[in-house]
C-alpha cells in the first residue's frame, strides 16, 4: 500500500477541481499558529557524482492540517518542487512551494536547511496578497518507500502580519 501513497495523494490533488472543497476560514489580520504539511513525492532526477554524494530533484504533492487552530493554513492542497544535495552524512534541501486553500487563494513560498530552517514567504493571491509570512520548518522521515518514492511531513511554525 504505501508505495502507491503519491498516486493517492496525486490523484486527490488532481480531483481538487471536480469536487468543490469547504472553503477556507478568513485569515485573521495577523497572527500566529503551527500546521502540518503531509506529502508524498517521487523523484525527478538524480545524478550520482560516486564519493562526493549526488543532487536529485523531485515533486511533492500533500494537504495541510492544522490542529492548533482549525481553518488557519489548514486543508490546503500543497504542490512543490525539491532539490536535494547529499555529500556523505549531509543533506540539505530546497524547495518552492504553491499553497491552496479551499477558497482557490494561494500563497508560494519557500525552504532551504537540512533538518529544517527559515521559511521564504515569496508572494500569494486573495486572502494571502497583501501579509508578510514568517516561520520555520521542521521536517520528519516517513518510512522507506521504493527507490524514487519518499514522504515525510514538515511542522510549520508561522506568523503573519499586514505587509
Amino acid at each position: 500500500m504505501a508505495p502507491h501513497a503519491y498516486t493517492v495523494l496525486f490523484l486527490l490533488a488532481a480531483s481538487a477541481d471536480t469536487v468543490a472543497p469547504p472553503p477556507a476560514a478568513p485569515l485573521p489580520r495577523s497572527g500566529s499558529t503551527t500546521y502540518t504539511a503531509y506529502f508524498a513525492c517521487r523523484e525527478l532526477i538524480s545524478i550520482d557524482m560516486g564519493q562526493i554524494g549526488s543532487q536529485s530533484a523531485a515533486e511533492c504533492v500533500g494537504i495541510s492540517k492544522n490542529i492548533a487552530d482549525p481553518g488557519v493554513f489548514d486543508n490546503l492542497s500543497v504542490r512543490c518542487i525539491e532539490q536535494g544535495e547529499f555529500r556523505g552524512a549531509d543533506a540539505k534541501f530546497n524547495g518552492w512551494c504553491a499553497q491552496t486553500d479551499g477558497d482557490g487563494d494561494k500563497f508560494y513560498t519557500g525552504y532551504t536547511g537540512g533538518d529544517g530552517g527559515p521559511v521564504t514567504y515569496i508572494g500569494g493571491t486573495g486572502k494571502y496578497k497583501d501579509v508578510a509570512i514568517t516561520g520555520t520548518w521542521a521536517v520528519h522521515d516517513a518510512p522507506p518507500l521504493p527507490t524514487g518514492q519518499f514522504a515525510f511531513r514538515l511542522e510549520y511554525e508561522v506568523s503573519w502580519r499586514p505587509n
